[in-house]
């Protein structure tokens, strides 16, 4: 890997990400139209994106790719999904926050953060890969995760797996297994909407985070061990893992990646939505996304 090249693509994603934090502290992106940028982005442009890199063909990869890392995924949540547990009574977590925990450690940013960063680095083919891995995402995110942060009350209904994000990924899957090459026109209009994808969801985490009153967001201590935990042990051993099953040096890298992003922004809208912990979902997205810009380059340069 080209760290240099590595570096210089996340200071471009932060200092997007950093605009998005100015534009919220401004007024110029308030809580209304994030709502309405993040609706564009979840329905029209992101399914754009991944329909995008398979819409000229193979988006670079064989076709045991796609079943590669599915297996791969389903293996790394298998995994995650005790040692969560696990690492919140390592950390001592408090009964009340455990579930938050817990849930933070299960479900990255695989989306949002997840596919501007892996196209920086791997190219637009990464993102169909992703998305294959979003999949199961999706499945355990409104089963697993909605029983996780309403404290066991929530129940899971199939209707929010119905989603445009889900159904893009599983066209781009059928594209790509029958080699279908879409009409060129086709490929450059979802090429020119899936392009604002990146800076906009980079804007929507900056925004977001500038909700957050800055007093507030160093005072949980239990978060920086948290971080390092999460965005570095857990990827090295979920590589360690994967390297019995992922032949492909690329693949594993992807899915390396995946397993460092940080906690999903779905944690603070489940939190509001099901009654946990609001605030401290905000606080553990704030410094896990700050830590990643670290952690990310940190981890591509070990492997």
């Amino acid at each position: 890997m080209d760290m240099t090249q590595i570096i210089k693509q996340m200071t471009v994603l932060f200092l997007i990400m950093g605009t998005g934090y100015l534009c919220g502290k401004k007024g110029l992106m308030d809580e209304d139209l994030s709502k309405k940028l993040s609706s564009l982005v979840l329905n029209v442009t992101m399914p754009a994106m991944i329909l995008a890199s398979v819409a000229g063909g193979s988006a670079g990869y064989s076709k045991s790719a796609a079943g590669q890392v599915l297996l791969a995924g389903a293996v790394c949540y298998a995994v995650i999904v005790p040692l969560a547990f696990a690492v919140v009574r390592l950390l001592r977590v408090p009964d009340s926050q455990a579930k938050l925990y817990a849930f933070m450690i299960i479900f990255s940013n695989t989306g949002y953060m997840g596919y501007p960063v892996l196209r920086a680095i791997y190219g637009e083919g990464a993102i169909f890969l992703a998305s294959i891995f979003n999949m199961l995402f999706d499945v355990l995110a409104y089963s697993l995760g909605v029983w996780l942060m309403s404290g066991g009350r929530g129940k899971f209904s199939p209707r929010v797996l119905v989603n445009p994000a889900l159904i893009s990924s599983v066209l781009a899957l059928a594209v790509f297994m029958t080699d279908i090459k879409l009409p060129s026109v086709i490929g450059s209009t979802l090429d020119s909407l899936g392009s604002v994808t990146s800076p906009c969801a980079m804007m929507l985490i900056g925004s977001s985070l500038a909700l957050i009153p800055a007093k507030e967001i160093f005072t949980e201590l239990r978060l920086y061990p948290f971080s390092l935990i999460k965005q570095l042990a857990l990827p090295l051993l979920a590589r360690f893992i994967l390297g019995f099953i992922l032949g492909d040096p690329e693949l594993l890298g992807i899915m390396t990646v995946l397993a460092a992003m940080p906690a999903a922004s779905l944690c603070v809208m489940f939190a509001n939505q099901y009654g946990s912990d609001a605030k401290l979902a905000s606080k553990g997205l704030f410094i896990t996304t700050m830590c990643s810009f670290i952690t990310i380059p940190l981890l591509c340069s070990l492997m």
